[in-house]
């Protein structure tokens, strides 16, 4: 049974008119919480995003219509068999560009079966992948965790060094905007986007929409962000379950809007290798038996001991001297709120801005119509000569009457000797 359609109103937190400015065409597919159109308030834009993911049926306010609040902008055909085409890489999980034989990132050939994108009721996900320039050796090398303590080490050379983190949140807008284009339908053009942050390390990130796979078998993982920045990240066909763990700065950076992380170098339910170096040789145990762990050939981090079972992460200095200093950046998903359910923060923190706007300060002439007037000249005059006198002035007058005094004196006294 088809589903009535659904009435796109202009809310009623605004409190003013504005004039319409439609972004998004009649016909046109839109999704849960994308801004479909402006409202010109005069002193300021509201951007109303759509309450549902639909097709715009019929515009009901015309292009620069004056609309109040509760006034009807839109119907929105919310039965749609199509969606918006994303796809991803069913290597990497990075979205795949249209009509390509091989994925942009990973340059992996695409199979004849595509990897549908999760959409509704998922965080959105960026693929990112940091490296930066040590200080010490000049190299640029891999930086496979958040280092947001200040401090970051070098793979290559083992040096630690300073690392800003103010550039971290301009790291995670980068990647916040790569997970919006996942949204938008991202595979028309470049499916990554490269930047760099912060010019005295050289730092730079690059950011891909998608969605991470499991190592085993290239499925999706059903990921499951919880409390204290913990994730759970579970592939149904392999039977596996991994946590995750994101740092608090991270989270108190993005206020919350970073919900989650999957990378080696941030699994909470693994242990650290034990490594030995030697001038000779690096030897890699396990952490709870000892024994040697056999690393030479792993295509990963996480090797498994063949004695006691345990999983165990290579540090990733070890890992990129044993691959011969040309392993590649590892990547870190992080995992945004959907936009459907950001969209209403965004409107109320809009409604806010333009209520403080309204409230703010009075125009200038208002300012100017309530200053009091000036004083006419003669009344400023009779002030000027009521006024006190300044404390030099006086110490003038002070003299001159004691000068006075003394000439009289002298005066008194010649002529009482004259008599």
């Amino acid at each position: 049974m088809p589903r009535p359609d659904v009435l796109f109103v202009v809310p009623k937190l605004l409190g003013d008119a504005g004039r319409v400015r439609w972004i998004r065409e009649e016909g046109e597919l839109v999704e849960a919480g994308k801004h479909v159109v402006e409202l010109d308030l005069g002193y300021d834009v509201a951007r109303l995003p759509a309450p549902a993911t639909g097709r715009i049926r019929q515009k009901l306010a015309a292009e620069g219509e004056q609309v109040h609040d509760g006034a009807d902008l839109a119907l929105l055909d919310v039965n749609v068999t199509g969606r918006v085409p994303i796809e991803l890489c069913a290597s990497c999980g990075v979205v795949r560009l249209d009509r390509a034989r091989g994925c942009k990132h990973c340059h992996a050939l695409h199979g004849p079966q595509a990897l549908p994108a999760p959409r509704d009721g998922r965080p959105m996900w960026a693929c990112v992948e940091c490296s930066f320039k040590c200080r010490a050796c000049g190299f640029v090398v891999p930086l496979g965790r958040l280092d947001l303590d200040g401090t970051v080490e070098c793979a290559r050379c083992g040096l630690q060094q300073e690392f800003p983190v103010k550039p971290w949140h301009d790291a995670f807008d980068h990647a916040h905007a790569a997970a919006d284009d996942m949204v938008e339908g991202l595979g028309k053009q470049q499916v990554s986007s490269q930047a760099t942050i912060a010019e005295a390390t050289s730092f730079e990130i690059t950011a891909s929409p998608g969605h991470p796979l499991c190592p085993g078998c290239h499925g999706l993982l059903d990921v499951a962000p919880g409390e204290g920045g913990r994730a759970t990240a579970s592939c149904a066909a392999c039977k596996t379950s991994e946590t995750y763990a994101l740092p608090p700065a991270a989270a108190r950076m993005m206020s919350g809007s970073l919900v989650a992380v999957v990378a080696i170098e941030h699994r909470a339910d693994r242990a650290a290798a034990r490594v030995e170096k030697t001038a000779e040789a690096i030897a890699v145990h396990c952490p709870s038996c000892n024994a040697a762990l056999d690393v030479s050939d792993a295509g990963t981090r996480v090797a498994r001991c063949r004695y006691c079972g345990t999983t165990a992460v290579v540090p990733a200095g070890v890992w990129f001297q044993l691959r011969s200093k040309d392993a590649p950046p590892e990547p870190i998903w992080l995992a945004r709120e959907a936009e459907a359910r950001k969209a209403r923060q965004s409107l109320e923190g809009t409604v806010q801005r333009l209520r403080h706007a309204k409230s703010g300060p009075p125009p200038a002439k208002h300012a100017q119509q309530s200053a009091p007037a000036p004083a006419p000249a003669r009344t400023e005059a009779r002030a000027k000569q009521t006024a006190p006198a300044p404390p030099a002035a006086k110490g003038t007058r002070v003299v001159v009457v004691v000068l006075a005094l003394v000439v009289l004196a002298a005066v008194g006294v010649t002529v009482a000797l004259a008599r």
